[in-house]
């Protein structure tokens, strides 16, 4: 599974955007663990990227299971 994460960043104050991209392996599960697992990864990266860049809301765009996604602190 394929992760696409970014920030917007604040360009009204010369913060930039963050981005990055991050596989990961869910094809030794099945069915509901395999969703239940998408979801607690989901959770863990939004939460983590929000508190590493600190820039507002976090983004997260699959490429197998096209949603978009916000994680915001505000």
């Amino acid at each position: 599974m394929h992760f696409q994460i970014w920030d917007n960043g604040d360009e009204s104050v010369g913060i930039h955007g963050n981005r990055t991209e991050l596989d990961t392996d869910v094809a030794f599960l099945d069915g509901e663990d395999r969703q239940e697992y998408i979801e607690s990864i989901k959770e863990t990266l939004g939460a983590a990227f929000a508190f590493i860049w600190d820039n507002g809301c976090v983004h997260d765009l699959r490429q197998r299971y096209p949603m978009r996604r916000k994680w915001c602190e505000r």
